[in-house]
């Protein structure tokens, strides 16, 4: 448990996820603090967890299945072992361990050097090109 209030704390390196993917990574994060904490992370003070995430009441594994039981019947069809997995890739690498990775922003093809530079090799190498005088057959 992570204790309330004490949420695993967001990378900068979510900032490399699209809008849509950083949002979905919100999103599970609030449903998997309540699995952890019993409580969304904006509940007022003084707020009692629900009874199925009441840490005091439920093992995390039944908190686990009460948050698949919960998502499917709002439409977002998930097992108890896939609320598991997101938990633990919570737990290990935090905000960005929601997010789809297959939607990271993948390096340049030049990796970091600069457009500008990049742009001026092309130039050089067509130049060179356009100057090398081949043989007539």
């Amino acid at each position: 448990m992570t204790g309330r209030g004490q949420r695993v704390p967001p990378t900068a390196r979510i900032a490399e996820f699209p809008k849509t993917a950083a949002e979905q990574a919100r999103w599970w994060e609030r449903h998997i603090l309540e699995v952890l904490d019993g409580l969304l992370p904006d509940a007022p003070e003084g707020t009692v967890p629900r009874s199925e995430f009441d840490p005091k009441r439920t093992s995390l594994a039944q908190r686990e299945w009460a948050k698949a039981a919960e998502l499917t019947a709002d439409g977002h069809p998930m097992t108890a072992s896939g609320i598991k997995q997101r938990r633990q890739r919570y737990q290990r690498d935090g905000l960005v361990g929601l997010a789809d990775g297959r939607s990271a922003k993948q390096m340049p093809e030049y990796g970091r050097v600069a457009p500008a530079v990049i742009e001026a090799m092309r130039q050089a190498i067509a130049e060179t090109a356009e100057a090398v005088s081949y043989p007539s057959s």
